[in-house]
């Protein structure tokens, strides 16, 4: 639990310098953006993939399925 906490606590930490971070007024008063990093894609950039397999057969599990297979799993205990 106290691991959980600490995590947490550090986990907001970094968010809140990134945050403030790229957020920060510039001297002529307007809000400064981070600068573009090379490998991240531009919003409606194509992104180029390959399907290395797929199942014809599988379907989403319904809603409660899904729910069952969460709550009893070792995650949440």
């Amino acid at each position: 639990m106290r691991r959980t906490i600490i995590f947490s606590v550090m986990l907001l930490t970094i968010i809140s310098l990134v945050a403030c971070a790229t957020r920060s007024p510039s001297p002529t008063g307007t809000t400064a953006t981070a600068p573009p990093v090379p490998g991240i894609a531009v919003p409606g950039e194509q992104v180029p993939f390959e399907v290395c397999g797929e199942s014809t057969t599988w379907s989403r599990p319904t809603e409660e399925e899904q729910k069952a297979e969460w709550w009893d799993s070792a995650v949440c205990r």
